[in-house]
C-alpha cells in the first residue's frame, strides 16, 4: 500500500484545488481504493422499510476511480444514510450537503479496511463501528446456550452497541439530538428481536436445551407498540411480527387453517393492536403476503376490508398493483404462451393439450413441499385415469442435469418438462411465481380455471377436475 503521508497530501491537495469551486449544499465525496482492481464504486441510500413497502426504488451511481486509484464526485441527494459498494461488499456511510467526505479503503479487504476524515467522517465512523459490532454477532454462537447464557450473552452486544453510541455522543455533541434518541432505541429493539426470536430457532442449535422459565415473555407486556421515534428501525418492526406471530401462533398451527383464515387473524390483530404509519405498514405487508400466496387478482372482502384501513396512499395503490399483475391470470383467460422442453430435449406447449383438462404442476427438484405433494399427484393421476386429464409438471430448477437425474432416479412418469432459465424465465414472471409447488388447472380449451388451484393433498383439487371434465364434451 502507499505510504499514507503521501495518500494524506494528495487527499489534501485533491481537496483544497476545488475548494475555490466548491459546490454549495452538495455532498462531496472523495477518497483513495488502495490496489483498486475494479475501476468504480457504487453509491445507493439505506431505504427504510416504510419506503420499501411504498414501492420506492434505490437509485444507484457509479464513482469512477481514476488510475491513481482516486477518485471524487459530487452529489446533489439529502442527508441521510447511504451505502457505498466495492465488489461485492457494501458499507454504510452518512452523508450531508454542504459537506465531504474522504474515503479510505484497500481494494482486498474493503469491509476490514475502511476509514473516514473530513466532514461527515464522526457519523460515518459510528455507523461503521455499529455494523462491525453487529457482524461480529454469530446466531449460532449466540442461540445455542442456556436461556441464562443468551441473555448474558444479548446483554454484552447490547452494551457494546450502546458504548459505541456513548463514544460517538461525547465526540459529538452537537449532532442531532433525534438521530441519538433514535440509535438508542435502535439498540433497545435491536436485543428485543433477539429475545422474541431466541425460542423459535434455539433448538435448531441445540437439541437438549431446557424449556424457558415462566416468567420469560414478561418483557412484551411493556412493549410500546407506537413508538414512532424508531418507525424506521427494521428491528423495532420484526419485533412487532414475531409478537404478532407468537400471539396467532394457534391459528397457524391449525392443520385446518387456510390462508384466509391466517390473514383474516392478521388483520383483527392489527386493527386492534397498531395505529397510525405502524398500522398501515402491517396491513400492507399482511395484504401483500396474502394476495401473493393465495393468489388474487381481484379484492375479496378482506382484502377491501384492509384496502379501506390504509391511509397511506402509496402503500395502496402498491397492493392495486398487486393484483394488476395477475389480472391477466384471471378465470377465462388463455394462460401466458411459454415453450418448455421434456426429458428427451423435444420442446413442448401447452397447445398440445387442448381438448384435455390440464393441471399444471410447478415445481423443483430442492422443493420440499413440492416432494411432498408428488405421492398426492399420483393419487389424483390414477383417480382421472383413462379420462380426458392430464398433468404437466414443469420443473423451474437452475441446473437441467439435476432435474434430469432426480426424473430418471424416481422413475417419474407422465409430461415431464423444464423450464431453461428458471426462476429468471420470462414464464416464471408471466405466471407470477412467488412460491412453488404452484397448481394451474386449465379447461379443455386450454382456458384458466384456476391459476392457483388447491394442492394436490386438498380434496377440493378432486372436485374442481370432476366439476371441469363433466363440462368435457
Amino acid at each position: 500500500m502507499r505510504n499514507p503521508w503521501m495518500w494524506l497530501l494528495l487527499a489534501t491537495t485533491f481537496f483544497a484545488c476545488k475548494r475555490e469551486n466548491r459546490p454549495i449544499n452538495k455532498v462531496e465525496l472523495g477518497g483513495e481504493v488502495a490496489e483498486d482492481y475494479i475501476g468504480f464504486l457504487t453509491l445507493q441510500p439505506q431505504l427504510t422499510p416504510m419506503q420499501v413497502a411504498q414501492g420506492v426504488q434505490p437509485w444507484m451511481d457509479t464513482i469512477k476511480i481514476d488510475t491513481n486509484w482516486l477518485f471524487y464526485q459530487v452529489f446533489d441527494i439529502p442527508e441521510g444514510r447511504y451505502w457505498l459498494g466495492y465488489g461485492n461488499d457494501v458499507m454504510p456511510v452518512y452523508l450531508t450537503p454542504g459537506k465531504t467526505l474522504n474515503i479510505n479503503i484497500d481494494a482486498k479487504n474493503p469491509v476490514e479496511t475502511l476509514k473516514f476524515s473530513a466532514g461527515t467522517k464522526k457519523p460515518s465512523r459510528y455507523l461503521r463501528d455499529k455494523w462491525y459490532a453487529k457482524r461480529g454477532v454469530i446466531e449460532k454462537e449466540l442461540y445455542n446456550g442456556t436461556q441464562q447464557d443468551f441473555l448474558q450473552e444479548l446483554d454484552l452486544a447490547r452494551k457494546s452497541l450502546d458504548t459505541i453510541l456513548v463514544k460517538f455522543i461525547t465526540d459529538k455533541p452537537t449532532f442531532s439530538e433525534s438521530f441519538f434518541k433514535r440509535e438508542s432505541m435502535s439498540n433497545f429493539y435491536y436485543a428485543t428481536a433477539h429475545k422474541l426470536k431466541y425460542p423459535k430457532v434455539r433448538y435448531q442449535f441445540s437439541d437438549s436445551l431446557q424449556p424457558l422459565d415462566s416468567s420469560y415473555y414478561d418483557f412484551i407486556s411493556e412493549f410500546n407498540f407506537h413508538d414512532t421515534n424508531v418507525f424506521e428501525e427494521a428491528d423495532y418492526l420484526v419485533s412487532i411480527q414475531l409478537i404478532m406471530d407468537r400471539d396467532l401462533e394457534e391459528v397457524y398451527l391449525d392443520p385446518l387453517g387456510s390462508q384466509t383464515n391466517m390473514f383474516e387473524a392478521k388483520v383483527n390483530w392489527i386493527d386492534s393492536v397498531l395505529k397510525g404509519e405502524v398500522k398501515d405498514y402491517f396491513l400492507a405487508s399482511a395484504t401483500k403476503n396474502y394476495i401473493a400466496y393465495d393468489f388474487h387478482y381481484e379484492p375479496d372482502s378482506l382484502i377491501q376490508k384492509a384496502l379501506s384501513a390504509i391511509t397511506d396512499d402509496k402503500l395502496g395503490s402498491t397492493l392495486l398493483n398487486e393484483l394488476e399483475i395477475r389480472g391477466h391470470l384471471a378465470q377465462g383467460n388463455l394462460p401466458p404462451v411459454f415453450q418448455a422442453v421434456d426429458a428427451g430435449g423435444a420442446k413442448q406447449t401447452l397447445d398440445s393439450l387442448k381438448g384435455k383438462v390440464v393441471l399444471v404442476d410447478f415445481w423443483a427438484t430442492w422443493c420440499g413441499p413440492c416432494i411432498d405433494q408428488m405421492k398426492y399427484l399420483e393419487g389424483v393421476k390414477r383417480k382421472f385415469k383413462g379420462q380426458p386429464f392430464e398433468v404437466v409438471s414443469i420443473s423451474i430448477d437452475d441446473s437441467r442435469y439435476k432435474w434430469t437425474s432426480y426424473v430418471n432416479e424416481e422413475n417419474l412418469k407422465g409430461n415431464q418438462w423444464f423450464m431453461p432459465g428458471g426462476w429468471s424465465s420470462k414464464m416464471a414472471y408471466d405466471y407470477v411465481l412467488i412460491a412453488i409447488p404452484r397448481y394451474v388447472l386449465l379447461d379443455q380449451q386450454g382456458r384458466i380455471i384456476d391459476a392457483s388451484a388447491p394442492f394436490p393433498s386438498d380434496p377440493k383439487l378432486v372436485e374442481l377436475i370432476d366439476q371441469s371434465l363433466a363440462t368435457v364434451s
